[in-house]
């Protein structure tokens, strides 16, 4: 009610007909404030000489009462809690314009506490000065709150005692960062102030980069965003780091603040560069190496094709005209000149693996093995030996180098042969996302601690005088199938034959 109003001080208006109306319209002013409060669903009491006057339903339920009784006659100051009646006392008085809202505790007649809003208004009531009185019972926001501070304190606890480095960013780029984002930068708080900016501490090289990744999360293009950047260390030292930030706004989709994670990867960025060089090296090296092996093994054709023609000619014009030694010696030059041919020519194969090669294809391998077979038919014939397979899948890859493989791998399964016919038989099973392949034989098989030697160029395990061969045939195989993404390996034991395995990427990822 508005202040300083006499809501029932009526007779002193006397009899007159005008005041007689004043009387009827206070009293109908009174009614309808009191119709008010019983009706209010805040709980008001009305403050008269220090003692309750007036308690609503609202009131006496608050308080615990089981009728307003209970509460009228009450001192006023000893329904607040002990610790708050000073400030009641202060603010809430007879004297004071209204009071704005205040956080108190009150005392239920059960003894128990219960926070409220209060805020008090004085009138005039019958020409006594009260206090009219609201409360607002808070327990459920001021826990609300409570759970909500402890909340934030573990956030803010995890925050800065975080292992990782982290960042609370504003749009606008100011900062708040953990210890761990500090020992990165080698800079203190202090240092950084209180309006330091991630802009500050990026390389100028990323700030244009950074601020496009802020923007399109922001923009709501994408909710979070994972990159690399770079920092600069309070020393001028670059830092590269792994950054992951995701964007919290508020509740009217306006942008609040990014929450940052920042993974320190210097080391491997710089691991990772030195990789990079020594394979930038290798494969220079590589690429020289294949290109000299090519060379080297071209232009030693024609003066090797010159020498051996002539010594097969001194053979043939000169064979059995001379003594037995004559006929030797030529017969090992002859036989040095082939054997240098062949290894010119598997030495110009094996450097054309990398250079002269067609791109991968999906390829039926059944056509490439009847190719092969075909142009094995004489030397399967010749040994008796016996080839079969199993169905044989498409594959990606390069036609000509897989026929290669199986080629190398059946002429060696019948060459390196037993006592008994030769026995080759190939097969396909499918794995995950690849072709495995094998060869098997019932040959002479390989000790398993020659079993890496065998694939490395020149590298022989028999004498020449027992198997022809120049020792480049399986180091071919394995040269191809690594270009392809797969790999090549033998299970084998003395006398027990051997089987080759090979794998090819599935063609289904070709």
């Amino acid at each position: 009610m508005p202040a300083n109003t006499d809501v029932t001080g009526t007779e002193a208006l006397g009899p007159s007909g005008a005041g007689r109306d004043v009387v009827a319209l206070l009293r109908e002013s009174e009614a309808r404030f009191r119709a008010l409060a019983e009706s209010s669903p805040l709980a008001i009491f009305v403050n008269r000489d220090d003692k309750v006057f007036l308690a609503n339903p609202a009131c006496v339920q608050l308080f615990g009462a089981s009728s307003p009784e209970e509460l009228i006659g009450k001192p006023a100051l000893e329904l607040f809690d002990p610790d708050s009646r000073s400030l009641v006392s202060e603010r809430i008085r007879v004297d004071s314009e209204t009071v704005p809202l205040v956080e108190v505790r009150i005392v239920r007649l059960d003894g128990t506490a219960v926070d409220v809003e209060a805020t008090a208004s004085p009138f005039l009531d019958q020409g006594v000065k009260a206090i009219q009185i609201l409360l607002r019972d808070i327990t459920e926001r001021k826990q609300a709150d409570e759970v909500l501070r402890e909340s934030e304190d573990r956030f803010r606890y995890v925050f800065h005692h975080s292992g990782v480095a982290k960042c609370i960013t504003r749009p606008a780029g100011e900062i708040e960062v953990n210890d761990a984002f500090l020992e990165m930068v080698g800079h203190s708080r202090e240092e950084l102030g209180e309006h330091g900016t991630w802009q500050q501490l990026t390389h100028p090289d990323d700030v244009a980069r950074s601020e496009q990744v802020v923007a399109s999360v922001i923009s709501g293009e994408r909710s979070s965003a994972r990159f690399e950047k770079r920092y600069l260390r309070k020393d001028g030292s670059v830092v590269w780091a792994d950054v992951t930030t995701a964007l919290r706004r508020h509740s009217d989709g306006s942008p609040d603040y990014f929450m940052t994670a920042i993974i320190d990867i210097t080391e491997r960025k710089h691991a990772e560069q030195e990789l990079l060089a020594l394979t930038e090296d290798l494969a220079r090296s590589n690429a020289e190496l294949e290109k000299f092996a090519y060379v080297a093994s071209h232009d030693l054709q024609e003066p090797l094709r010159m020498v051996a023609s002539y010594v097969q000619l001194l053979q043939r014009r000169y064979q059995g005209r001379l003594d037995s030694d004559a006929d030797e010696f030529i017969g090992f030059a002859v036989d040095g000149a082939t054997r240098m041919q062949n290894l010119i020519n598997d030495l110009l194969a094996y450097s054309r693996v990398g250079t002269q090669v067609e791109p991968p294809s999906l390829t039926d391998l059944e056509t490439v093995f009847g190719d092969v077979l075909e142009m094995l038919e004489q030397t399967i014939a010749d040994d008796g030996a016996t080839v079969t397979h199993d169905p044989l899948p498409v594959v990606s890859c390069d036609p000509t180098q897989i026929g290669r493989v199986f080629q190398n791998l059946i002429t060696n399964a019948v060459k390196f042969r037993g006592d008994e016919p030769p026995r080759v038989h190939v097969s396909a099973r499918h794995g995950d996302g690849e072709w495995v392949f094998s060869v098997a034989d019932n040959g002479i098989g390989i000790d398993p601690q020659y079993f890496d030697r065998i694939f490395i160029i020149f590298q022989r395990l028999q004498s020449r005088t027992d198997y022809s061969g120049t020792g480049m045939g399986l180091a071919i195989c394995k040269r191809i199938i690594q270009r392809h993404g797969g790999r090549i390996w033998v299970e084998s034991g003395p006398g027990a034959g051997s089987t080759f395995y090979f794998t090819l990427p599935d063609g289904r990822e070709a």
